[in-house]
This record gives structure tokens, C-alpha cells and sequence, in this order.
């Protein structure tokens, strides 16, 4: 009967197994803000649209209807709200509970890049960067575009009030008076056509460009600049508070308490951390909201001071993704290192000095190392404590597509300067190799054991001489000979190479010889991972795909993003970081196909996991669990079934229990290590790689 109900139990969590949103690291681009009062929205980069009901102190995502999650425009109207994508998916998206549920407008298709919403008595009306000015008169349910005197399709800003509207544009404003029906361009003494932002009240419009501030008192007829002071030009929000006009530039909130004549910088240490506010700038029930790159903050001084209010957005961006045996690294935006130390449960900050994009993250086993986008390499000794960067050639920058280690000497390619070595732990680089046959543009790059293997923009190419000299891995196959090759994968003793819009290939024989073996799903991936001979495509049309028995499937149930970072793993968990959604989790037991067959049941809480990191040397750590205190006997043989070393010979207590095996002095190959207690047993393979 229990080991009826173990396959039962088995059965539905397989069939109910999911990804896991570990929410965080909390922060993410918050490119749009409407509502009123407390209730409030946020139109994020990426991580869709959140909600609060209390003035910003706590959000909650409210994305169930949402298909697009990158979202720049808002519009609030009393209980009435909507919302626009901002890529090619576009879509249009309609709340009449202040946000709380979102339905889609079908009939919206035509609407992509949406960047501004307004809304008349009798009409709404949405621009687009580069399709135009559409306007709907029946909420949103069907859409006409509009060009009757519009000069340009990229629509930047809406305003509406007293009988006009006015549309910000990379031509200037425009100005209608028919209710967006026609239009007239007014942009006399605006010196920088590129209008992005626009804001006014019954006597004054503001319009915010590029290169400064202009306002009009008679409609548009005649427009003044209003820069004298303002320290920044670009001017991306604007609001009014109490007599006072606020600029969200690209270095600070400045404001004018003489309608634009004079400007004032903040104060210093105003609560506001220095960087880019967004075009997220809000002025109701007596308070001031505005967002930075990675956080929202309010003023209740008429923007003199500000306070945090990011509590539950968790919309962050990390392209890099890193597990050791004892934490988790994610790249946070364009502000440096965020770490877990359990799993994704908590983030902290990892070395506050480095604030930079963070690309990739590599682990050579007593070193992180990371690459930045902006071409700089650094590496920590202590988990992120302080980032060292590294020594490179002179007058070089390094953007790193791809890392590898063969014997202690590290590797990182470039997608422009070829591929570079370091034979120091990453502190001081070199070019590794000056054949002529090595493009210099490479993508990616792994290593497997003494074998180095290039993706380039012509080709795939191995090296057998740590680095030294190149040669074609192509084999007779033109496509993986001469295409660009986006990607490079090893699991199984099998060598993939995924080719830009040619689809994936497979070699059994170490890149000799090639086949395809990939869908035309698959034909943008930007990235392998494998773990226990399972491998992992990133794509960036289909997210995450696992190959299982020779077929590619989807692996995305309960990612509601297709925009997938990378793929790390870590104690049987897989994890990936996304562009717009922070960090989720999903057991690695998931994609097993043979999970379950151990012929009997195993007691809940006794469990021993794979170790990490594996392939490894010389140390690696080993993670199991008791479900009460018992005496555990856990040993490593070889595959000659000669017990090689004994980790844990004792009573140990109930819960999960962490031991190190250094491996110095043993061979290379193929090791097994077994628990054994009153609980049962269990045994898993680990390989050791001189």
C-alpha cells in the first residue's frame, strides 16, 4: 500500500511539475506609472504590469491575462486603466477594477511598440514608435490608424486637455483639435524635434526632448525653452506638484518652482540612489512617484526627499546566472552582483563597488570569474565579497561570449578580438593564440577535458593544443564548416552546435562528422547547459528546450517568459534567470524519464543529491538528508568496487547535511558514492577530471 501511494504521489507530481518564481531579486525597469491615489500601477521592462493598494509600500503582479510583459504605456481613468506592449507582440490590454484583472483587445494586433495612451470624452488613442497613431471608439475593441497630417509613425507622448491633443513625436509636436482625427505639426522654438515627453495643465504645455525643455501657452503656436539651470538635457517624465514642476532627466529629479525659468538640483543624499530616472513619473494624492532603472521611490516633500517603494516588483533583468556549492550569483541589470546563500530564498548585494552589466558568470572551481558588457573581466577569491578586475593587453576590452579550462589554464573568447588565456586564475590575460585560421569574432566557447571548441561567425573550430593553433570541426559538413554558429553544447560524449537559422547539429565523433538534429523551433539558440548527460537549449523564440530521447521539447511550463537568460544547476534544481522576471526554480527530477524506477519506495526526507560541482577537481561537495537522527555510513568506490575513501561513519540528526570529498591523489575517471543508513540507500556517479 506505500509504495502504491509513492507511484501515485509520483504520478501527479510529475504531472503538476512546474517552474518556480523565487521572486527576486526584487527590483526591475519600471517604464510606466497611472492610477490614482493609493492604487497605483507599473508597467515594467519585461516583468509585466504590478499593482498597489497602499501607496507603493507592497506590489503584486497582476499578469494573468498578459501575453506581452514588456509594457511602457499606461493610462488611468477612475477604475478604468489600460495598457500597451512594447516589442513586436504588441497587444492592448483593458482593466475596469483599477487594475486588479486585464483582459486583452483582440482586435488591437495592428498595435505594436506602443509607448503612449490618452483618453477623450468620446475617444482612446495609442502611439506607436514606428506604426503610427491609432484611435478606437468602442474602449479598445477595434482600432483605426490615423495619418491624416502626421509626418512621422514613431509617436512618443500623448496629452489631452481643453479641447486639444497633443502628440509628442521624433518630428516635433503635433496638435489636433477633432479629436485625433486630424492633425497639424506646432513646433515653432523647439530646437530638438525628438519629443518624448509632454505634460501641462489648463493655461501651459510642457514638452520634453532630447536636448531640453520647451513650453507653449497658445497651444502650440509658439514654444520657449525652459532650460535656464537644468543640468540635464534629456528629459524623459514631467510632473506638477503644489506650484512646482518636476523633470525626470538622465541624472536626477530637478525642479523648477517658477514653472521652468530657473531649475534647481536635489539635494544630496535625498534617499534617491544617482541613477537614470525613467519616463515613470506620477503626481497624485498629494505625493510624488517616480522610478530609477531599478527602483520606485516617492516623495511626500514635493520631490525634496524620497523613499523606497519597490517591496514586491521583482521584474529584474540578469543575462548571467552562476551556482557553487554554497551560493547563487545573478547579474542585476546594470548594477553589478546580486548573491543567495539559500538558493534563491533571500538576495543580497555582492560588493556594492561594482556597479557594471554583468554578461557571464564562470566558475573554474576556486574562482568566479565575470565578464562585463561593457568589455572588463573580473574574478572574486571570497564568493563575491570584493570584485578584482583582471590585467588585460593593453588598450583591449574583452566582451566574453564564452569560457573554458583546459588543465589551469583558463579561456574566454571575444566576439571581435579572437580568444584569449590566463594561466594565473584569471589575473592577468594574453592572447592564446595568433593562427590565422582562428576567426576572431567567436561566440561561444566550451572546453571538453584537453579539447577547446569556437563557435565562430564562419564556423565551428577545435583545438587540440590549449589554444595554440585551430583547425575546422566542421568536418564535411558545409553548414557547421562556414555558418554562424550561435552556440555550442557537450552531453552524453555527444558535441552540438547549434548554426543561426539552420537549426542544431549533432556529432558522435568529436566534431568529425555531423548531422542535423534540431527543429525549426530551434533555430535562434543562444545557449546549451547540460547536466547529468541531459542538455538544455536557450532560444529565443521557444525559451527553454530539453532534449529527451532525441527529441527537443518544451520545458516552460509555468514560465510565463520566453526571454531566458541562462540555465545554471545545483543540487538536482535547475535554474534560470530571465530578462524581466528575476530567478525561477524547477526540480531537476523533472525531466528525468526514468524517474522512480528504484524498485521500492524511499522514505520521505532521505535523499542524496548529486554532487557540485561535477564534473570536478579535486574537491566537490556532497549534500544528503536523514528524516531522523540515525547513524549514516557514506563512502566513494571506484568502478572496480574498491572504497576508495569514507565522508560520514556516525549518528547524525534529522534535516540535510553537507560534506566535502577532496579527491587529491586519486585518478581521473568515474567514482560512485553511497549512503547507507536505516532508511535505505542510495547511490550516485561523480567524475573526476584531472
Amino acid at each position: 500500500m506505500r509504495s502504491l501511494f509513492a507511484a501515485l504521489l509520483l504520478l501527479i507530481t510529475i504531472g503538476t511539475a512546474q517552474w518556480k518564481d523565487l521572486n527576486g531579486p526584487e527590483g526591475g525597469t519600471v517604464l510606466a506609472l497611472a492610477g490614482a491615489g493609493d492604487t497605483l500601477i507599473a508597467g515594467t521592462k519585461g516583468g509585466g504590469i504590478f499593482r498597489t493598494t497602499n501607496g507603493g509600500t507592497s506590489w503584486n503582479a497582476v499578469n494573468s491575462a498578459l501575453k506581452n510583459f514588456h509594457i511602457e504605456a499606461l493610462a488611468a481613468y477612475g477604475a478604468s486603466m489600460y495598457a500597451g506592449g512594447y516589442n513586436f507582440e504588441g497587444g492592448f490590454y483593458v482593466s475596469a477594477d483599477h487594475g486588479a484583472t486585464w483582459t486583452e483587445r483582440t482586435g488591437a494586433s495592428a498595435l505594436k511598440f506602443v509607448k503612449a495612451i490618452v483618453r477623450t470624452n468620446t475617444a482612446l488613442l495609442a502611439g506607436t514608435y514606428g506604426y503610427g497613431l491609432f484611435r478606437s471608439t468602442d474602449d479598445g475593441v477595434s482600432w483605426k490608424k490615423i495619418d491624416s497630417g502626421l509626418t512621422t509613425t514613431a509617436i512618443s507622448a500623448l496629452r489631452a486637455g481643453n479641447g486639444s491633443i497633443y502628440a509628442g513625436t521624433t518630428s516635433g509636436v503635433f496638435v489636433s483639435t477633432d479629436d485625433g482625427i486630424s492633425w497639424t505639426n506646432r513646433s515653432t522654438g523647439i530646437t530638438t524635434p525628438q519629443v518624448q515627453a509632454l505634460f501641462g495643465n489648463d493655461t501651459m504645455v510642457f514638452a520634453g526632448t532630447t536636448n531640453g525643455l520647451f513650453m507653449t501657452k497658445d497651444g502650440g503656436m509658439q514654444w520657449t525653452a525652459k532650460n535656464s539651470g537644468l543640468g540635464f538635457s534629456v528629459i524623459y517624465g514631467l510632473g506638477l506638484i503644489n506650484g512646482r514642476l518636476l523633470a525626470a532627466t538622465n541624472g536626477a529629479v530637478c525642479f523648477s518652482n517658477n514653472y521652468g525659468d530657473s531649475w534647481n538640483y536635489p539635494i544630496s543624499n535625498n534617499g534617491m540612489k544617482g541613477y537614470t530616472v525613467t519616463p515613470a513619473m506620477l503626481v497624485t494624492g498629494g505625493k510624488v512617484y517616480a522610478a530609477t532603472m531599478y527602483d520606485v521611490y516617492v516623495s511626500t516633500n514635493n520631490g525634496l526627499n524620497w523613499v523606497n517603494r519597490t517591496s514586491g516588483i521583482s521584474a529584474s533583468s540578469s543575462q548571467g546566472l552562476l551556482a557553487t556549492s554554497t551560493h547563487l550569483f545573478t547579474s542585476y541589470g546594470s548594477f553589478g552582483v546580486k548573491r543567495s546563500t539559500n538558493w534563491g530564498g533571500a538576495w543580497q548585494n555582492s560588493d556594492s563597488t561594482f556597479q557594471n552589466q554583468v554578461r557571464s558568470f564562470y566558475y573554474d572551481g576556486q574562482r568566479i570569474h565575470l565578464g562585463t558588457t561593457n568589455g572588463g573581466l573580473l574574478y572574486s577569491s571570497n564568493n563575491g565579497d570584493k570584485w578584482i578586475s583582471d590585467t588585460l593587453p593593453a588598450a583591449t576590452t574583452v566582451i566574453a561570449t564564452g569560457w573554458g579550462k583546459v588543465g589551469s589554464t583558463l579561456f574566454v573568447s571575444d566576439n571581435g578580438k579572437g580568444i584569449f588565456k590566463s594561466t594565473n586564475g584569471g589575473g592577468k590575460w594574453t592572447i592564446a593564440t595568433n593562427d590565422i585560421a582562428m576567426p576572431k569574432n567567436v561566440w561561444s566557447m566550451i572546453s571538453v577535458d584537453t579539447i577547446l571548441y569556437a563557435g565562430a561567425s564562419n564556423g565551428l573550430y577545435r583545438s587540440s593544443t590549449g589554444g595554440a593553433s585551430w583547425v575546422s570541426a566542421g568536418g564535411s559538413n558545409t553548414t557547421v564548416q562556414n555558418g554562424f554558429i550561435s552556440a555550442v553544447g557537450h552531453a552524453g560524449g555527444k558535441l552540438y552546435a547549434a548554426v543561426m537559422e539552420q537549426g542544431i547539429f549533432l556529432s558522435t565523433n568529436n566534431g568529425t562528422s555531423w548531422r542535423a538534429f534540431g527543429t525549426p523551433a530551434l533555430t535562434s539558440v543562444s545557449a546549451f547547459a547540460s547536466h547529468q548527460n541531459r542538455l538544455f537549449a536557450v532560444t529565443s523564440n521557444n525559451g527553454i528546450m530539453v532534449l529527451k530521447d532525441s527529441v527537443w521539447t518544451p520545458f516552460m511550463t509555468g514560465l510565463p517568459t520566453k526571454q531566458i537568460g541562462a540555465l545554471q544547476f545545483a543540487w538536482d534544481t535547475i535554474y534560470a534567470s530571465t530578462l524581466g522576471m528575476g530567478v525561477w526554480k524547477r526540480p531537476f527530477a523533472d525531466v528525468l524519464t526514468n524517474v522512480g524506477k528504484t524498485g521500492h519506495a524511499v522514505p520521505d526526507g532521505f535523499t542524496l543529491s548529486q554532487n557540485y560541482p561535477n564534473p570536478f577537481n579535486p574537491s566537490t561537495v556532497i549534500r544528503f538528508s536523514v528524516p531522523a537522527s540515525q547513524h549514516v555510513l557514506l563512502s566513494v568506490y571506484d568502478l572496480l568496487g574498491r572504497r576508495v575513501a569514507v565522508l560520514q561513519d556516525g549518528i547524525v540528526e534529522a534535516g540535510a547535511h553537507t560534506v566535502t570529498f577532496n579527491a587529491e591523489g586519486l585518478a581521473s575517471g568515474i567514482y560512485l558514492f553511497r549512503l547507507q543508513s536505516a532508511a535505505g540507500a542510495m547511490t550516485r556517479t561523480m567524475n573526476l577530471i584531472r
